[in-house]
């Protein structure tokens, strides 16, 4: 499995009408971008030190933009973006979460992984 596998779950749960659909698009496109960062920094998701805090200091210290692929710094500028609605997907169920929320999503963590 790797994060391309996420990211296309996301898009075919995308098309979906039902809310919980969009709640699991927003979820797999998370995952998708995490595990690509966690990847690129070295670290394993199955480990303690690829915990989701750790990414996202990964790449706030990242500070060289020259030194790292384009896709690593598009996901640094989107993290907190998409780790947040994720965590509205995920977990605030008596907010709705609406086709656009997950679409938003989706097309930003699809831009991210376009190398």
């Amino acid at each position: 499995m790797s994060p391309d596998d996420f990211i296309k779950t996301a898009g075919e749960l995308i098309e979906d009408l039902e809310e919980r659909h969009h709640r699991a698009a927003v979820h797999a496109a998370y995952y998708s971008v995490y595990h690509f960062v966690a990847s690129h920094f070295g670290l394993d998701p199955a480990k303690y030190e690829a915990d989701h805090k750790s990414v996202r200091e990964k790449l706030k210290n990242e500070n060289n933009r020259s030194k790292v692929p384009p896709s690593v710094w598009r996901a640094k500028q989107h993290i907190m973006y998409i780790w947040n609605k994720r965590r509205h997907a995920d977990y605030d169920l008596s907010t709705p979460f609406t086709a656009d929320d997950a679409d938003q999503v989706v097309e930003t963590c699809k831009g991210i992984l376009r190398g």
